[in-house]
């Protein structure tokens, strides 16, 4: 969150991010990702999808999308789980099945 020294990138050259920066941020965030996607999904030829998914972030719906009630998406996305079901939770669990799970000092193999 806090921007490197001499780190002068166009584009990217904003302040440090604080916390309260974030929860600002937070406000509002389903309301902007529901309006992002209808306009999205306004688009009427692909060269405006292109654009458009530019300028919202987004390239599609989400499947839950599709489902009758809200779920408060992207609210119930946090950022980084992609991490954890996709590298964190295999790994762990595939050494864990195959018995050549890594060990470190001070836990032991021996029960």
């Amino acid at each position: 969150m806090l921007k490197p020294d001499a780190y002068n990138v166009i584009g990217c050259d904003h302040d440090d991010v604080t916390f309260s920066d974030l929860k600002r941020y937070q406000q509002g965030v389903s309301r902007r990702y529901h309006d992002n996607l209808q306009e999205l999904l306004r688009a009427n030829n692909m060269t405006q999808f292109k654009g458009r998914c530019l300028n919202t972030g987004l390239c599609k719906q989400t499947i839950l999308s599709g489902l009758p009630c809200d779920l408060g998406i992207p609210n119930i996305f946090p950022l980084d789980i992609m991490h954890l079901i996709n590298l964190n939770d295999p790994d762990l669990l595939l050494g864990l099945w195959h018995g050549t799970i890594k060990v470190y000092p001070p836990d032991r193999l021996e029960l």
